[in-house]
């Protein structure tokens, strides 16, 4: 957690999971790999660039969504950004937080995550690594807030 702004924004950092940049490394390396090992020849000259070139796109996002993900409580929201997505939740609409291991896709670099109940039928996942100060600074703004299988942090 940082705090920046004269303490007015709390900033947390995503966890990320050690075999999350392995996984990525070896689905984009298997493109690759797999167009060599099926041509007969070895991988033609004029696919590298093409390869190279198409493989620039994902490699750029996600890279971007690793670099950028964060959590930033500032007044009375909860602003979320992962790459090229970004959220805003109303902080006292939250209702609910539980723990959750969920493979959903979500702006979070870990599977050890927060499920964030809000609005009415509402949820994101998140993976602050500072759990404990994220659950805190959202107790203190939201006290009725329900801990679901979280009350150590409460």
């Amino acid at each position: 957690m940082v705090e920046s702004g004269g303490g007015s924004e709390l900033r947390f950092a995503s966890k990320t999971d050690w075999w999350m940049p392995v996984m990525i490394a070896i689905v984009i390396g298997s493109a690759p790999i797999a167009i060599w090992l099926s041509s007969p020849k070895g991988l033609p000259r004029q696919v590298v660039p093409v390869l190279a070139v198409s493989l620039l796109f994902p490699v750029g996002l996600l890279v971007w969504m690793w670099v950028t993900t964060i959590y930033v409580i500032s007044g009375n929201e909860l602003r979320i950004a992962c790459g090229p997505m970004k959220m805003t939740v109303p902080i006292d609409s939250i209702s609910r937080i539980r723990s959750s291991h969920s493979v959903v896709s979500s702006p979070a670099l870990s599977l050890s995550r927060l499920a964030i109940q809000y609005g009415r039928f509402q949820e994101v996942l998140i993976s602050p690594a500072d759990r404990q100060g994220f659950i805190r600074a959202i107790v203190e703004r939201v006290p009725h807030v329900v801990l679901e299988d979280l009350d150590e942090y409460r």
